[in-house]
């Protein structure tokens, strides 16, 4: 969606570089000016636009890491509860007098 939003930009920046090129030959300054705000405009919002898609990916690497390390506590959550029952089962003294 973002891509396709920043293509578009760039296509409206190459199309007011052409019209600004246009109203210049013809020495019409006043649409030339108009225009040249339009195009800084376009290039803010282009700006703006890669700098939102780049908040977008760190955001989502945040969120996979938080995903990861969710499902590592869980493990972690489960192995306790293992070892924890594998302790009460065994019998540490008969463990000692064996080693």
């Amino acid at each position: 969606e973002l891509d396709r939003e920043r293509a578009k930009l760039e296509r409206d920046e190459q199309r007011l570089i052409g019209e600004i090129k246009r109203a210049a030959k013809k020495g019409n300054e006043a649409e030339a000016r108009t225009l040249a705000k339009q195009l800084v405009q376009v290039r803010n919002a282009k700006t703006k636009m890669v700098t939102m898609k780049s908040q977008l990916g760190a955001v989502k690497t945040k969120t996979t890491m938080m995903a990861a390390t969710d499902t590592m506590a869980q493990s972690m959550k489960s192995s306790t509860a293992a070892m924890k029952r594998a302790n009460k089962a065994m019998d540490v003294g008969k463990m000692q007098k064996n080693m």
